[in-house]
């Protein structure tokens, strides 16, 4: 039969299959109609129609998935030296898996144990968020040694690394927030699951905002650092100067945070996208010739008033 409802059919109290109707306040919302699908009478697997439903939608954002995966695998090939291999294996692990899912995708597949290790790639992910959110931190709150007797050029050097090396750390928490945002999209291709899809989006949109504090960190120790280049022997434009090269280079680490996160918020906002287009009424046509399926075409139904 083909079922046109607007909305999740309720679940069998028993757990066998699903009833004819949607719940909503204060009980039954509407029931399902139910037609004759005359074309799928004579099928031997109805179980392929599900399976040829959920590569339709998946396929149509195959483009941009293979697009988003080569440029986080070329990331992780140029990945700062700070991100400890075993963090990086886990990055460079998880965009296997990835590219595993967009060909069996392309070849009509959805594979549930690759399924499987998208969720246990979340869980390794976050750790390395929290590990390399943990090292900014830190970074931000170590001095700088000062092996100059008279002059300011040590010190000014020494305050240029520790912002170049927070620029890295940064730059090592965005990829590893657009290679959680990439294992989410592939994880919208999965028909099912609304309530997982949309908590593991805000527990990714939260961590996005919690790296975008991190510019506040580093400005709160800005001015104690710049204080610390001062010499008697240095002239006052020197000083300047030296102070204007730290100021820089913090700026450069600031701005590389916003920018990062702005990309991996919009990644999560396409997705987003998806997950809407997914939503939609549609129905599909199949052409059937004996028991085999020859061709299949989506089109978009009218949203209910």
């Amino acid at each position: 039969m083909e079922v046109v409802v607007n909305g999740n059919l309720a679940q069998a109290a028993d757990g066998n299959g699903m009833r004819g109707f949607v719940l909503g306040a204060p009980g039954i919302k509407e029931h399902a109609r139910l037609f004759e699908a005359d074309k799928l009478k004579h099928m031997i697997n109805a179980a392929a129609v599900w399976q040829i439903a959920s590569v339709i939608v998946a396929q149509k954002h195959l483009a941009d998935i293979n697009a988003k995966l080569t440029e986080l695998a070329d990331a992780v090939k140029g990945v700062s030296e700070f991100l400890e291999l075993e963090r990086r294996s886990v990055l460079s692990g998880t965009l296997d898996y990835l590219s595993t899912v967009a060909r069996a995708v392309q070849a009509g597949e959805l594979p549930s144990a690759v399924r499987g290790q998208l969720e246990a790639s979340e869980g390794e992910l976050t750790k390395v968020f929290r590990h390399l959110y943990a090292e900014y931190g830190k970074v931000v709150g170590q001095g700088v040694a000062d092996t100059d007797t008279v002059g300011s050029q040590a010190v000014t050097e020494g305050l240029v690394r520790k912002m170049q090396r927070l620029e890295r750390i940064a730059s090592d928490i965005a990829l590893c927030l657009r290679t959680r945002a990439a294992a989410w999209h592939v994880l919208c291709l999965y028909p099912g699951e609304p309530q997982l899809k949309n908590a593991r989006r805000d527990a990714i949109l939260a961590h996005v905002e919690a790296a975008r504090s991190l510019p506040g960190q580093l400005d709160a120790v800005l001015g104690q650092d710049l204080e610390r280049i001062k010499s008697m022997w240095n002239k006052q434009e020197t000083l300047d100067a030296r102070k204007g090269e730290v100021r820089r280079a913090a700026t450069s680490a600031n701005q590389l945070v916003y920018d990062k996160t702005d990309e991996c918020r919009d990644a999560v906002a396409r997705t987003d996208q998806l997950m809407l287009a997914q939503s939609q009424p549609m129905r599909l046509l199949f052409e059937v010739d004996g028991s085999e399926i020859v061709g299949v075409r989506r089109e978009a139904l009218p949203l209910a008033a």
